[in-house]
């Protein structure tokens, strides 16, 4: 957080010097809260232990706790969680979580009478509220606009980010409850003359980077096979977010970027709907961490991690989808609609994600 405070002036030294105090009140104030009989220790202790594993994927992977991350957590794979348990993350839980909370719940917290002890608490949160105002007016400008020019910052204050992210995600879920809306009702398909059965197949790559296609100028040559082919590049494209949940409706759905809204999406037609209502015939082979809703209405299949060539009962190499994809095909006499839906470089395991002769 101090790294994006440029010192050079009295009130930005005394504004890096009333950071910790501002936060060490409000949480105060939470924990005064909180911290009440019977149920209180038991709250306390399980923040500990999540703060201590949100910490962790904060600091390793430079993750900000939001509303769309806690999307990413409801609707993660497995295998995914699997992943992330190696000796550091397990250490790291243990020594500034488990052991924490261990400690909390051991000790002997000795509780006044309800009208004395909430005075005692009253006081010293005065006191902390005294502390600040003691600040505030002296460095207001400096918390504007620094709130104003980062206000990622506060998705990294532990707990706060991640129990408000939660909360504004089941908000968000509960705001956008309502009926399914359908796209074009009198969509249809306009043959030409002499057609013949087209198959269109779109595959979607999973963590696939424009920066490191060879076909883009890396210079390390990822595309060797594609830059022998005929076809079109588009260089400057980009993703409407990071994680799956918010990726893959964005593409199939008629808002643009900037409109899309990942819940709004599950009450909304989408392009496989429009193209089986007009009859397609529609298949999606799912080979990472589902659909995200939009296979919902539409043929559609996992893959199966049994499947010994290509599977190791967590994870399928994405060549599954050229066998399920040869045998699909045998069985197409109509106009057909096929997504590829690849693991391709997910992480972080990226060392699964490939077969050892690549």
């Amino acid at each position: 957080m101090f790294t994006h405070v440029e010192i050079n002036s009295f009130y930005s030294v005394l504004f890096c010097l009333s950071l910790p105090v501002v936060i060490f009140t409000l949480m105060y104030l939470a924990f005064s809260i909180l911290l009440v009989p019977y149920v209180g220790r038991t709250i306390v202790a399980l923040l500990i232990v999540v703060s201590a594993a949100v910490n962790y994927l904060s600091y390793q992977f430079g993750v900000f706790i939001d509303a769309d991350m806690i999307r990413n957590v409801f609707e993660t794979h497995p295998g995914e969680v699997k992943d992330l348990i190696t000796p550091l993350s397990v250490t790291w839980l243990v020594i500034l979580g488990i052991i924490p909370a261990a400690l909390f719940l051991r000790l002997k917290i000795k509780y006044r009478p309800f009208l004395k002890e909430v005075l005692a608490r009253l006081a010293r949160c005065g006191i902390c509220l005294g502390c600040l105002l003691v600040f505030l007016p002296f460095v207001y400008k400096e918390y504007a606009s620094f709130g104003r020019n980062h206000n990622g910052i506060r998705r990294l204050v532990i707990p706060h980010n991640y129990i408000y992210a939660t909360a504004r995600y089941y908000q968000i879920e509960a705001q956008h409850r309502r009926p399914f809306t359908r796209l074009d009702e009198e969509a249809a398909h306009v043959p030409y003359p002499d057609e013949e059965v087209t198959v269109f197949v779109l595959v979607l790559g999973e963590t696939a980077r424009a920066m490191n296609f060879s076909l883009n100028g890396y210079e390390r040559e990822t595309n060797p096979l594609l830059s022998k082919q005929d076809i079109v590049n588009f260089r400057h494209v980009e993703s409407a977010g990071t994680a799956t949940a918010v990726s893959v409706p964005a593409i199939f759905s008629v808002k643009g970027r900037k409109t899309f809204n990942p819940t709004d999406a599950k009450y909304t037609e989408n392009l496989l709907d429009l193209l089986q209502q007009t009859g397609y015939q529609i298949y999606w082979l799912e080979n990472d961490n589902g659909c995200k809703g939009v296979c919902n209405r539409v043929p559609n299949k996992e893959m199966d991690l049994k499947n010994k060539k290509y599977c190791d009962g967590t994870y399928c190499y994405d060549d599954i989808l050229l066998q399920e994809l040869a045998d699909y095909l045998k069985t197409v006499d109509k106009n057909t609609f096929i997504v590829l839906h690849t693991i391709g470089s997910h992480g972080p395991t990226y060392y699964r994600r490939y077969p050892p002769e690549f």
